[in-house]
C-alpha cells in the first residue's frame, strides 16, 4: 500500500475578484491541487504595492463555504424566510412569466456592482445584460445611476476631469478638495494624495 504525498503547493499571480472597479489590486494566491492555502497582497503590483484591503482578505472565505448560494432558489411564500432548490429551467421560466406578465417596457434590468467588473475584464457581464435588454426592448439601468453619476458630475464641475490619473493630481495638484470623500476606502489612491506637494481637504457629505 503506497502512502500518498502531500500535495504540491503553488502560488498564482492574480488580481482581487471583489470588482473594486478601477483597482483591481494585485493577488498572490498559494494552491495546494484544489486546496486554497493563503491569499496576500502581491508587492510587485505597481499600482496596490502588495496592500490588500479587508474584503480581499476575507476573499478565501467564498472558496469552499458551505453556505455559498450554488443553485437557483425560489422563496415558498412572499415574506417567508423558507427557501426552495429550484432547477435553471424553472427558474428562467418564472422570470420569463414574470416579464410577459409586466409587459416590456415595464421591465428594467439592473446587474448591480457585482457585475460591473472581475477578473475577465471591466464591463463584460453589463455589456451582455445590456444587449439582452436591446434585443427584448426593455430598460436598462446603470449602476451609476444609484451612486456613481451625482459623483462624476461633481467632478466635472469642479474640473478634476482635467488630471488625468491619481499620480498625475496628486503631484500637481496645488489644492484637493475631497467631498463626502472616504480616503480610507480608497488606499491606492490615499497614498498619492498624501504625498502631494499641495494642500488638501476632506469634507463630509
Amino acid at each position: 500500500m503506497t502512502t500518498p504525498q502531500p500535495e504540491q503547493a503553488r502560488t498564482v499571480r492574480t488580481m482581487c475578484p471583489m470588482n473594486c472597479h478601477p483597482t483591481f489590486c494585485g493577488m498572490q494566491v498559494t494552491v495546494a491541487g484544489e486546496r486554497l492555502v493563503e491569499i496576500r497582497g502581491d508587492k510587485e503590483n505597481p499600482d496596490s504595492r502588495g496592500f490588500l484591503c479587508v474584503r480581499g482578505q476575507a476573499a478565501g472565505e467564498i472558496i469552499g463555504n458551505p453556505r455559498r448560494i450554488l443553485y437557483p432558489m425560489v422563496r415558498r411564500t412572499r415574506g417567508s424566510d423558507n427557501w426552495d432548490v429550484v432547477s435553471w429551467d424553472q427558474a428562467l421560466d418564472r422570470i420569463a412569466e414574470g416579464f410577459r406578465a409586466a409587459g416590456r417596457e415595464a421591465v428594467g434590468l439592473w446587474g448591480g456592482h457585482g457585475m460591473l467588473a472581475n477578473d475577465y475584464g471591466t464591463f463584460a457581464h453589463t455589456e451582455l445584460l445590456l444587449r439582452f435588454g436591446n434585443m427584448y426592448g426593455c430598460q436598462w439601468w446603470d449602476g451609476s445611476m444609484i451612486c456613481w453619476g451625482l459623483g462624476g458630475f461633481g467632478l466635472g464641475l469642479t474640473g478634476l476631469l482635467e488630471a488625468n490619473t491619481k499620480e498625475d493630481m496628486g503631484r500637481h495638484s496645488d489644492l484637493i478638495i475631497f467631498w463626502g470623500a472616504n480616503i480610507t476606502s480608497q488606499p491606492n489612491t490615499g497614498r498619492h494624495i498624501a504625498a502631494a506637494p499641495g494642500w488638501w481637504l476632506s469634507t463630509c457629505a
